[in-house]
Protein backbone atom coordinates (compact mmCIF):
# COMPACT_ATOMS: atom_id res chain seq x y z
CA UNK A 1 0.00 0.00 0.00
CA UNK A 2 2.84 2.39 0.77
CA UNK A 3 5.20 1.68 -2.08
CA UNK A 4 5.14 5.20 -3.58
CA UNK A 5 8.31 7.14 -2.86
CA UNK A 6 7.34 10.58 -1.71
CA UNK A 7 9.49 13.59 -2.33
CA UNK A 8 7.46 16.69 -1.60
CA UNK A 9 10.13 19.08 -2.82
CA UNK A 10 9.79 18.70 -6.59
CA UNK A 11 9.41 20.68 -9.84
CA UNK A 12 7.84 24.12 -9.79
CA UNK A 13 5.27 25.16 -12.39
CA UNK A 14 6.22 27.85 -14.86
CA UNK A 15 5.55 31.41 -13.85
CA UNK A 16 2.39 32.56 -15.59
CA UNK A 17 4.24 35.45 -17.21
CA UNK A 18 6.93 33.30 -18.84
CA UNK A 19 6.95 32.11 -22.40
CA UNK A 20 7.27 28.33 -22.50
CA UNK A 21 9.72 28.48 -25.38
CA UNK A 22 12.43 30.13 -23.23
CA UNK A 23 15.25 27.77 -22.39
CA UNK A 24 16.80 27.68 -18.91
CA UNK A 25 20.46 27.98 -18.03
CA UNK A 26 22.30 24.68 -18.46
CA UNK A 27 25.80 23.44 -17.71
CA UNK A 28 27.33 20.28 -19.18
CA UNK A 29 30.44 18.31 -18.39
CA UNK A 30 31.55 15.52 -20.69
CA UNK A 31 34.73 13.54 -20.15
CA UNK A 32 37.93 15.43 -19.38
CA UNK A 33 36.92 18.54 -21.29
CA UNK A 34 34.22 20.74 -19.83
CA UNK A 35 32.08 22.98 -21.93
CA UNK A 36 29.54 25.39 -20.56
CA UNK A 37 26.55 26.26 -22.69
CA UNK A 38 24.19 29.06 -21.84
CA UNK A 39 20.76 29.25 -23.36
CA UNK A 40 19.10 32.32 -21.92
CA UNK A 41 15.67 32.95 -23.44
CA UNK A 42 16.17 34.26 -26.95
CA UNK A 43 19.87 35.02 -26.50
CA UNK A 44 22.54 33.41 -28.64
CA UNK A 45 24.46 30.46 -27.22
CA UNK A 46 27.57 31.62 -25.40
CA UNK A 47 30.56 29.41 -24.63
CA UNK A 48 33.09 30.31 -21.91
CA UNK A 49 35.77 27.67 -21.48
CA UNK A 50 37.49 29.51 -18.65
CA UNK A 51 34.39 29.47 -16.49
CA UNK A 52 33.82 25.79 -17.23
CA UNK A 53 37.33 25.00 -16.02
CA UNK A 54 36.78 27.14 -12.93
CA UNK A 55 33.57 25.31 -12.04
CA UNK A 56 35.17 21.95 -12.70
CA UNK A 57 38.00 22.64 -10.27
CA UNK A 58 36.10 24.45 -7.54
CA UNK A 59 32.85 22.49 -7.27
CA UNK A 60 32.71 19.30 -5.22
CA UNK A 61 32.08 15.99 -6.99
CA UNK A 62 29.63 16.97 -9.65
CA UNK A 63 29.41 15.68 -13.18
CA UNK A 64 26.69 17.96 -14.45
CA UNK A 65 27.08 21.33 -12.80
CA UNK A 66 25.37 20.25 -9.58
CA UNK A 67 26.33 18.18 -6.57
CA UNK A 68 25.40 14.52 -7.09
CA UNK A 69 22.14 14.05 -5.27
CA UNK A 70 19.25 11.64 -4.94
CA UNK A 71 15.68 12.50 -5.96
CA UNK A 72 13.25 9.59 -5.47
CA UNK A 73 13.06 5.85 -4.70
CA UNK A 74 10.92 3.22 -6.41
CA UNK A 75 10.59 0.06 -4.30
CA UNK A 76 7.10 -1.26 -5.09
CA UNK A 77 6.43 -4.64 -3.42
CA UNK A 78 5.37 -6.03 -6.81
CA UNK A 79 8.87 -5.32 -8.16
CA UNK A 80 10.41 -7.94 -5.92
CA UNK A 81 14.06 -7.26 -5.16
CA UNK A 82 14.37 -4.35 -7.60
CA UNK A 83 15.49 -0.92 -6.39
CA UNK A 84 15.48 2.18 -8.58
CA UNK A 85 17.11 5.27 -7.08
CA UNK A 86 16.63 8.37 -9.23
CA UNK A 87 19.35 11.02 -9.10
CA UNK A 88 20.27 14.30 -10.74
CA UNK A 89 22.74 12.46 -12.98
CA UNK A 90 20.75 9.39 -14.05
CA UNK A 91 19.25 6.22 -12.58
CA UNK A 92 20.94 3.85 -10.12
CA UNK A 93 19.38 0.41 -9.91
CA UNK A 94 19.72 -3.02 -8.34
CA UNK A 95 17.91 -6.13 -9.50
CA UNK A 96 19.21 -8.41 -6.75
CA UNK A 97 18.00 -6.78 -3.55
CA UNK A 98 20.95 -4.42 -3.25
CA UNK A 99 23.77 -6.94 -3.69
CA UNK A 100 25.00 -5.10 -6.81
CA UNK A 101 24.30 -1.70 -8.34
CA UNK A 102 24.40 -0.34 -11.89
CA UNK A 103 24.01 3.13 -13.31
CA UNK A 104 22.24 4.57 -16.35
CA UNK A 105 23.45 8.02 -17.35
CA UNK A 106 21.22 10.83 -18.54
CA UNK A 107 20.97 10.76 -22.32
CA UNK A 108 18.64 11.51 -25.19
CA UNK A 109 15.16 12.59 -24.12
CA UNK A 110 16.07 11.68 -20.54
CA UNK A 111 18.49 14.58 -20.14
CA UNK A 112 18.00 16.90 -17.19
CA UNK A 113 15.09 15.06 -15.58
CA UNK A 114 14.21 16.50 -12.19
CA UNK A 115 10.90 14.72 -11.62
CA UNK A 116 10.18 11.01 -11.98
CA UNK A 117 7.01 8.93 -11.67
CA UNK A 118 6.70 5.14 -11.85
CA UNK A 119 3.70 3.26 -13.17
CA UNK A 120 1.94 0.73 -11.01
CA UNK A 121 3.81 -2.57 -11.09
CA UNK A 122 4.16 -4.87 -12.92
CA UNK A 123 4.39 -2.17 -15.60
CA UNK A 124 8.08 -1.21 -15.97
CA UNK A 125 7.34 2.31 -17.19
CA UNK A 126 9.06 5.30 -15.59
CA UNK A 127 8.24 8.84 -16.67
CA UNK A 128 10.69 11.72 -16.51
CA UNK A 129 9.95 15.43 -16.61
CA UNK A 130 12.56 18.01 -17.60
CA UNK A 131 12.86 21.27 -19.50
CA UNK A 132 12.86 19.10 -22.61
CA UNK A 133 9.34 17.94 -21.79
CA UNK A 134 7.84 14.60 -20.78
CA UNK A 135 9.60 11.35 -21.68
CA UNK A 136 9.28 7.73 -20.60
CA UNK A 137 11.38 4.59 -20.41
CA UNK A 138 10.36 0.94 -20.13
CA UNK A 139 13.88 -0.42 -19.47
CA UNK A 140 15.21 1.71 -16.58
CA UNK A 141 16.71 4.38 -18.80
CA UNK A 142 18.22 2.35 -21.62
CA UNK A 143 15.94 4.12 -24.07
CA UNK A 144 13.87 7.25 -23.53
CA UNK A 145 10.89 8.17 -25.71
CA UNK A 146 9.59 11.72 -25.83
CA UNK A 147 5.86 12.28 -25.34
CA UNK A 148 5.13 15.34 -27.45
CA UNK A 149 1.43 15.35 -28.30
CA UNK A 150 1.16 19.05 -28.98
CA UNK A 151 4.02 21.50 -29.43
CA UNK A 152 1.82 24.33 -28.16
CA UNK A 153 1.75 23.00 -24.59
CA UNK A 154 4.56 22.22 -22.15
CA UNK A 155 4.10 19.66 -19.31
CA UNK A 156 5.52 20.67 -15.94
CA UNK A 157 4.05 18.22 -13.41
CA UNK A 158 2.42 14.79 -13.43
CA UNK A 159 0.86 12.13 -11.25
CA UNK A 160 0.75 8.41 -12.01
CA UNK A 161 -2.49 6.72 -10.94
CA UNK A 162 -1.49 4.06 -8.35
CA UNK A 163 -4.44 1.87 -9.44
CA UNK A 164 -4.03 2.03 -13.23
CA UNK A 165 -0.63 1.79 -14.99
CA UNK A 166 -2.08 3.50 -18.09
CA UNK A 167 -3.54 6.57 -16.40
CA UNK A 168 -1.54 9.74 -15.95
CA UNK A 169 -2.64 13.21 -14.81
CA UNK A 170 -0.51 15.94 -16.36
CA UNK A 171 -0.24 19.67 -15.71
CA UNK A 172 0.64 21.61 -18.85
CA UNK A 173 1.29 25.25 -19.70
CA UNK A 174 0.21 26.87 -22.95
CA UNK A 175 -0.47 30.29 -24.36
CA UNK A 176 3.10 31.50 -23.71
CA UNK A 177 2.88 30.25 -20.14
CA UNK A 178 -0.21 32.31 -19.22
CA UNK A 179 -2.61 29.33 -19.35
CA UNK A 180 -2.36 26.10 -17.34
CA UNK A 181 -4.51 22.98 -17.64
CA UNK A 182 -4.98 19.43 -16.37
CA UNK A 183 -4.87 16.65 -18.96
CA UNK A 184 -5.61 12.96 -18.49
CA UNK A 185 -3.66 10.34 -20.41
CA UNK A 186 -5.15 6.84 -20.57
CA UNK A 187 -2.37 5.28 -22.65
CA UNK A 188 0.61 5.71 -20.30
CA UNK A 189 1.59 9.11 -21.63
CA UNK A 190 1.72 8.31 -25.34
CA UNK A 191 -0.90 11.05 -25.82
CA UNK A 192 -2.31 13.57 -23.37
CA UNK A 193 -5.96 12.69 -23.93
CA UNK A 194 -8.79 14.91 -22.73
CA UNK A 195 -8.51 18.21 -20.93
CA UNK A 196 -10.04 17.91 -17.45
CA UNK A 197 -9.64 21.50 -16.28
CA UNK A 198 -8.41 24.80 -17.68
CA UNK A 199 -7.41 27.57 -15.30
CA UNK A 200 -8.32 31.16 -16.00
CA UNK A 201 -5.73 33.39 -17.62
CA UNK A 202 -2.70 33.96 -15.39
CA UNK A 203 -3.91 31.48 -12.79
CA UNK A 204 -1.38 28.72 -12.13
CA UNK A 205 -2.16 25.10 -11.34
CA UNK A 206 0.60 23.74 -9.10
CA UNK A 207 -0.16 20.08 -8.24
CA UNK A 208 -2.70 17.36 -9.06
CA UNK A 209 -3.42 13.90 -7.61
CA UNK A 210 -6.17 11.28 -7.65
CA UNK A 211 -7.23 9.05 -4.76
CA UNK A 212 -6.17 5.41 -4.63
CA UNK A 213 -9.37 4.29 -2.91
CA UNK A 214 -11.54 6.11 -5.48
CA UNK A 215 -9.68 7.23 -8.66
CA UNK A 216 -12.66 9.37 -9.68
CA UNK A 217 -11.72 11.74 -6.85
CA UNK A 218 -9.13 14.26 -8.03
CA UNK A 219 -7.56 17.15 -6.14
CA UNK A 220 -5.58 20.04 -7.60
CA UNK A 221 -4.05 23.22 -6.17
CA UNK A 222 -4.11 26.60 -7.83
CA UNK A 223 -2.59 30.04 -7.32
CA UNK A 224 -5.20 32.66 -8.30
CA UNK A 225 -4.14 35.71 -10.27
CA UNK A 226 -5.95 38.32 -8.18
CA UNK A 227 -5.05 36.93 -4.75
CA UNK A 228 -1.82 34.91 -5.09
CA UNK A 229 -1.35 34.73 -1.31
CA UNK A 230 -4.55 32.72 -0.94
CA UNK A 231 -4.11 29.34 -2.69
CA UNK A 232 -7.22 27.47 -3.84
CA UNK A 233 -7.99 23.75 -3.58
CA UNK A 234 -9.90 22.20 -6.50
CA UNK A 235 -11.93 19.01 -6.01
CA UNK A 236 -13.65 16.69 -8.46
CA UNK A 237 -15.62 13.59 -7.53
CA UNK A 238 -16.48 12.46 -11.04
CA UNK A 239 -13.13 12.00 -12.73
CA UNK A 240 -12.71 15.64 -13.71
CA UNK A 241 -16.05 16.32 -15.40
CA UNK A 242 -17.02 18.90 -12.78
CA UNK A 243 -14.95 20.81 -10.24
CA UNK A 244 -15.49 22.67 -6.98
CA UNK A 245 -13.17 25.43 -5.74
CA UNK A 246 -12.63 25.29 -1.97
CA UNK A 247 -11.30 27.97 0.36
CA UNK A 248 -7.89 26.99 1.70
CA UNK A 249 -8.79 28.29 5.18
CA UNK A 250 -5.75 28.42 7.52
CA UNK A 251 -3.25 28.39 4.69
CA UNK A 252 -4.20 31.93 3.70
CA UNK A 253 -1.18 34.22 3.27
CA UNK A 254 0.90 31.23 2.17
CA UNK A 255 3.21 31.53 -0.80
CA UNK A 256 2.04 28.17 -2.12
CA UNK A 257 -0.10 25.13 -1.32
CA UNK A 258 0.88 21.74 -2.77
CA UNK A 259 -0.52 18.25 -2.49
CA UNK A 260 1.77 15.84 -0.66
CA UNK A 261 -0.46 12.75 -0.70
CA UNK A 262 -4.03 11.51 -0.62
CA UNK A 263 -4.62 8.91 2.09
CA UNK A 264 -4.62 5.51 0.31
CA UNK A 265 -7.64 4.28 2.28
CA UNK A 266 -9.66 7.49 2.64
CA UNK A 267 -10.24 9.73 -0.38
CA UNK A 268 -11.36 12.59 1.87
CA UNK A 269 -8.07 12.79 3.79
CA UNK A 270 -5.36 14.79 2.02
CA UNK A 271 -1.95 16.03 3.16
CA UNK A 272 -0.52 19.31 1.87
CA UNK A 273 2.72 21.23 1.93
CA UNK A 274 2.20 24.87 2.94
CA UNK A 275 5.03 27.12 1.77
CA UNK A 276 5.64 30.27 3.79
CA UNK A 277 8.41 32.86 3.68
CA UNK A 278 10.38 31.64 6.72
CA UNK A 279 9.15 28.07 7.25
CA UNK A 280 6.85 25.36 5.93
CA UNK A 281 3.94 23.44 7.39
CA UNK A 282 2.11 20.18 6.80
CA UNK A 283 -1.63 20.71 6.46
CA UNK A 284 -4.30 18.00 6.68
CA UNK A 285 -7.94 17.91 5.63
CA UNK A 286 -10.15 14.98 6.60
CA UNK A 287 -13.33 16.18 4.93
CA UNK A 288 -12.25 16.68 1.34
CA UNK A 289 -11.04 20.24 1.82
CA UNK A 290 -13.83 21.78 3.90
CA UNK A 291 -11.54 22.26 6.92
CA UNK A 292 -7.79 22.09 7.57
CA UNK A 293 -5.44 21.49 10.48
CA UNK A 294 -1.71 22.30 10.69
CA UNK A 295 -0.08 19.59 12.84
CA UNK A 296 3.55 20.16 11.79
CA UNK A 297 5.68 23.26 11.23
CA UNK A 298 9.35 22.95 10.29
CA UNK A 299 12.14 25.49 9.84
CA UNK A 300 13.36 25.37 6.27
CA UNK A 301 11.30 23.12 4.02
CA UNK A 302 9.52 19.79 3.90
CA UNK A 303 11.32 17.35 1.62
CA UNK A 304 9.76 13.88 1.97
CA UNK A 305 6.67 12.05 3.16
CA UNK A 306 5.38 8.48 3.41
CA UNK A 307 2.36 6.79 4.94
CA UNK A 308 3.31 3.32 6.19
CA UNK A 309 1.10 0.27 5.90
CA UNK A 310 0.21 0.48 9.61
CA UNK A 311 -0.92 4.12 9.26
CA UNK A 312 2.24 5.70 10.71
CA UNK A 313 3.24 8.92 8.96
CA UNK A 314 6.84 10.01 8.40
CA UNK A 315 7.87 13.44 7.14
CA UNK A 316 11.35 14.63 6.19
CA UNK A 317 12.62 18.19 6.40
CA UNK A 318 15.74 20.21 5.57
CA UNK A 319 16.98 23.45 7.07
CA UNK A 320 20.26 24.50 5.53
CA UNK A 321 22.71 21.68 6.23
CA UNK A 322 20.45 20.07 8.83
CA UNK A 323 17.99 17.27 8.18
CA UNK A 324 15.23 15.79 10.32
CA UNK A 325 12.57 13.07 10.32
CA UNK A 326 9.22 13.52 12.06
CA UNK A 327 6.73 10.79 12.95
CA UNK A 328 3.02 10.67 13.68
CA UNK A 329 1.36 7.62 15.22
CA UNK A 330 -2.12 9.21 15.41
CA UNK A 331 -2.73 9.54 11.64
CA UNK A 332 -1.43 13.08 11.48
CA UNK A 333 -2.98 14.69 14.54
CA UNK A 334 0.49 15.32 16.04
CA UNK A 335 4.12 14.85 14.96
CA UNK A 336 7.32 14.23 16.94
CA UNK A 337 10.90 14.70 15.76
CA UNK A 338 12.58 11.29 15.96
CA UNK A 339 15.84 11.57 14.03
CA UNK A 340 18.45 14.01 12.78
CA UNK A 341 20.72 11.29 11.45
CA UNK A 342 19.73 11.70 7.79
CA UNK A 343 18.96 14.40 5.25
CA UNK A 344 15.86 12.86 3.60
CA UNK A 345 15.17 13.49 -0.07
CA UNK A 346 12.39 10.87 -0.36
CA UNK A 347 10.83 8.14 1.77
CA UNK A 348 9.26 4.80 0.78
CA UNK A 349 8.24 1.53 2.40
CA UNK A 350 8.52 -2.10 1.32
CA UNK A 351 7.95 -5.25 3.38
CA UNK A 352 7.89 -3.36 6.68
CA UNK A 353 11.16 -1.50 6.02
CA UNK A 354 11.40 2.24 5.42
CA UNK A 355 13.87 3.45 2.80
CA UNK A 356 15.29 6.94 2.53
CA UNK A 357 16.94 8.66 -0.41
CA UNK A 358 19.64 10.55 1.44
CA UNK A 359 22.51 12.99 0.89
CA UNK A 360 25.46 10.88 -0.24
CA UNK A 361 27.93 13.57 0.84
CA UNK A 362 26.62 14.44 4.30
CA UNK A 363 25.04 11.11 5.26
CA UNK A 364 27.79 8.97 3.67
CA UNK A 365 25.14 6.94 1.85
CA UNK A 366 22.64 7.60 -0.92
CA UNK A 367 20.12 4.96 0.17
CA UNK A 368 19.38 4.04 3.76
CA UNK A 369 16.95 1.74 5.55
CA UNK A 370 15.14 1.81 8.88
CA UNK A 371 13.59 -1.19 10.61
CA UNK A 372 12.07 0.83 13.46
CA UNK A 373 9.85 3.27 11.54
CA UNK A 374 12.47 5.96 11.08
CA UNK A 375 14.06 6.01 14.52
CA UNK A 376 17.45 4.75 13.35
CA UNK A 377 18.99 4.35 9.90
CA UNK A 378 21.51 1.99 8.34
CA UNK A 379 23.44 2.32 5.12
CA UNK A 380 22.22 0.36 2.08
CA UNK A 381 24.45 1.87 -0.61
CA UNK A 382 26.35 4.94 -1.70
CA UNK A 383 27.28 6.17 -5.16
CA UNK A 384 30.74 4.63 -4.69
CA UNK A 385 29.05 1.19 -4.63
CA UNK A 386 28.05 1.40 -8.29
CA UNK A 387 29.85 -1.43 -10.07
CA UNK A 388 28.95 -0.96 -13.71
CA UNK A 389 26.93 0.76 -16.39
CA UNK A 390 23.52 -0.68 -17.19
CA UNK A 391 24.23 -3.29 -19.85
CA UNK A 392 21.84 -2.67 -22.71
CA UNK A 393 22.37 -1.56 -26.29
CA UNK A 394 25.16 0.98 -26.76
CA UNK A 395 24.68 2.43 -23.29
CA UNK A 396 28.17 1.55 -22.07
CA UNK A 397 29.76 3.57 -24.87
CA UNK A 398 27.26 6.36 -24.42
CA UNK A 399 27.73 6.70 -20.67
CA UNK A 400 31.45 6.06 -20.34
CA UNK A 401 32.61 9.71 -20.79
CA UNK A 402 30.29 10.87 -18.03
CA UNK A 403 31.23 7.87 -15.89
CA UNK A 404 34.90 8.78 -16.15
CA UNK A 405 34.06 12.31 -15.08
CA UNK A 406 32.20 10.96 -12.04
CA UNK A 407 35.21 8.79 -11.17
CA UNK A 408 37.55 11.77 -11.50
CA UNK A 409 35.30 13.78 -9.18
CA UNK A 410 35.29 11.03 -6.57
CA UNK A 411 31.59 10.15 -6.96
CA UNK A 412 32.12 6.66 -8.42
CA UNK A 413 34.90 4.14 -7.96
CA UNK A 414 36.87 2.81 -10.93
CA UNK A 415 34.65 -0.27 -11.13
CA UNK A 416 31.63 1.87 -12.00
CA UNK A 417 32.65 2.32 -15.63
CA UNK A 418 32.66 -1.36 -16.45
CA UNK A 419 30.22 -2.80 -18.95
CA UNK A 420 29.95 -5.72 -21.37
CA UNK A 421 32.06 -3.92 -23.99
CA UNK A 422 34.71 -2.84 -21.51
CA UNK A 423 34.97 -6.25 -19.90
CA UNK A 424 35.44 -7.87 -23.30
CA UNK A 425 38.29 -5.52 -24.17
CA UNK A 426 36.37 -3.89 -27.03
CA UNK A 427 36.85 -0.19 -27.62
CA UNK A 428 33.39 1.35 -27.89
CA UNK A 429 32.52 3.68 -30.72
CA UNK A 430 30.00 6.39 -29.93
CA UNK A 431 28.04 7.33 -33.05
CA UNK A 432 28.40 11.02 -34.04
CA UNK A 433 25.67 13.16 -32.55
CA UNK A 434 24.81 10.66 -29.81
CA UNK A 435 27.46 11.59 -27.27
CA UNK A 436 25.52 11.48 -24.03
CA UNK A 437 25.89 11.25 -20.35
CA UNK A 438 26.97 14.83 -19.83
CA UNK A 439 23.96 15.05 -17.56
CA UNK A 440 22.82 18.55 -18.42
CA UNK A 441 21.03 19.89 -15.39
CA UNK A 442 18.87 22.96 -15.08
CA UNK A 443 20.08 25.11 -12.22
CA UNK A 444 18.06 25.12 -9.04
CA UNK A 445 16.71 28.40 -7.79
CA UNK A 446 18.67 27.63 -4.63
CA UNK A 447 22.07 26.54 -5.99
CA UNK A 448 23.94 24.32 -3.56
CA UNK A 449 27.62 25.01 -3.02
CA UNK A 450 28.47 27.13 -6.04
CA UNK A 451 26.44 30.34 -5.67
CA UNK A 452 29.64 32.39 -6.14
CA UNK A 453 30.30 30.72 -9.49
CA UNK A 454 26.71 31.29 -10.56
CA UNK A 455 26.91 34.97 -9.68
CA UNK A 456 30.07 35.28 -11.75
CA UNK A 457 28.35 33.56 -14.64
CA UNK A 458 25.39 35.95 -14.40
CA UNK A 459 27.72 38.95 -14.27
CA UNK A 460 29.50 37.80 -17.42
CA UNK A 461 26.22 37.07 -19.17
CA UNK A 462 24.80 40.42 -18.20
CA UNK A 463 27.81 42.24 -19.60
CA UNK A 464 27.65 40.30 -22.87
CA UNK A 465 23.87 40.44 -23.27
CA UNK A 466 23.77 44.19 -22.49
CA UNK A 467 26.11 44.86 -25.42
CA UNK A 468 23.98 42.66 -27.68
CA UNK A 469 20.69 44.33 -26.81
CA UNK A 470 22.11 47.84 -27.12
CA UNK A 471 23.22 47.00 -30.66
CA UNK A 472 19.64 45.94 -31.35
CA UNK A 473 18.26 49.21 -30.04
CA UNK A 474 16.87 47.80 -26.79
CA UNK A 475 17.79 48.62 -23.23
CA UNK A 476 19.65 46.20 -20.96
CA UNK A 477 16.66 45.81 -18.62
CA UNK A 478 14.80 43.69 -21.21
CA UNK A 479 17.63 41.14 -21.28
CA UNK A 480 18.13 41.02 -17.52
CA UNK A 481 14.42 40.38 -16.94
CA UNK A 482 14.34 37.54 -19.42
CA UNK A 483 17.53 36.04 -18.05
CA UNK A 484 16.11 36.01 -14.51
CA UNK A 485 12.90 34.53 -15.87
CA UNK A 486 14.82 31.70 -17.49
CA UNK A 487 16.72 30.78 -14.34
CA UNK A 488 13.53 30.68 -12.27
CA UNK A 489 11.47 28.93 -14.96
CA UNK A 490 12.25 25.38 -13.88
CA UNK A 491 13.56 24.08 -10.58
CA UNK A 492 14.13 20.37 -9.98
CA UNK A 493 13.50 20.98 -6.30
CA UNK A 494 10.38 23.11 -6.13
CA UNK A 495 7.45 20.89 -5.16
Amino acid sequence: MAERARRVNLPSPPLSTLATRWRPLKVCYSGAVARMEFRACGLRRLTHWAFAAFLATESVAHGNGAFPDTIQIFVAPERGDEFVLTTNFGLVMSRDGGASWQWTCEHGDGLGVGRYEAARAPSPRIWGLSDLGLAFTDDIGCQWTSAVPDGRVAPYDLFADPTDPLRLLILVAGGNGSETSIYESTNAGATFGRQLYKAAARETLTTVESARSDPRVIYATLLPARNPGHPVLLHSGDGGSTWTALDSGPVVDAEDLRIVAVDPTDARTVFFRVVRAEHEELAVTRDGGATFTLPLAVPGKLTAFVQLADGTLLAGAANGNDGAVYRSVDRGATFTEISRAVHPRALAERAGKVYVAADDIQDKFALGVSKDRGQTWQRVMGFADVRGINSCGNLTALCRPSCRAQVANGVFGEAACRGPLMDAGVTPVVPPGTEGGCGCRVYNREPRGFSLQLLMVLALLRRRSTKMTRRRGRGPQWTVQRLVACITHFSPFGK
